[in-house]
């Protein structure tokens, strides 16, 4: 009985010692993959937009509701939604919309909605100096502050509208209901 005692009582310690070792063989296992991806994010920048789809959809008009929600569902971040709408024409493709001075759609169409956080530039770019342009802020979610509905730019070359301004403070998560 009592070799029986000291053979558990070994089998313990040597079942011990094996899960501490794998524990600290998982932890230092985790730390080398974070280290790793976050060298990467530092040596190529590019590579972030891979990895979190809402930095991938960031300044990119949207296509449905879904891109919406998986942006929501990805980033805990402010992300907002803006639309802008050209006035008094249908179409006109050599008016651009800027998103930070990045190209984030054309007016083939006469509204564009684009996906925007905290401190974005948005600017018109009207290259026809014949036409002048109106464009309005048609829509926008519920937690951006500037620019309002309505707000407008008008002329050629490059108009730009104020700075988006996001509600940080209460950022509703993808299952909430605004």
């Amino acid at each position: 009985m009592e070799k029986r005692k000291e053979r558990r009582l070994k089998n313990k310690r040597i079942l011990t010692k094996r899960i501490n070792g794998l524990l600290l063989y998982s932890i230092l296992l985790l730390l080398l993959v974070m280290v790793l991806a976050q060298s990467a994010l530092v040596i190529d920048p590019e590579i972030g937009p891979l990895i979190n789809t809402a930095l991938w959809l960031e300044g990119e008009p949207l296509k449905s509701a879904d891109s919406v929600s998986s942006v929501g569902g990805v980033s805990h971040a402010p992300w907002a939604v803006v639309s802008f709408k050209l006035l008094d024409r249908v179409s006109m493709p050599g008016v651009k919309l800027l998103i930070n001075g990045r190209e984030a759609g054309t007016f083939l169409q006469n509204e564009i909605t684009v996906t925007v956080k905290q401190g974005d530039i948005a600017a018109i770019k009207n290259t026809d100096p014949e036409n002048p342009v109106t464009v309005i802020v048609s829509k926008k979610s519920p937690n951006v502050l500037a620019p309002q509905i309505n707000s407008s730019v008008h002329g050629k070359g490059v108009l730009h509208f104020d700075g988006i301004i996001v509600n940080t403070t209460r950022f509703p998560g993808p299952n909430s209901n605004l």
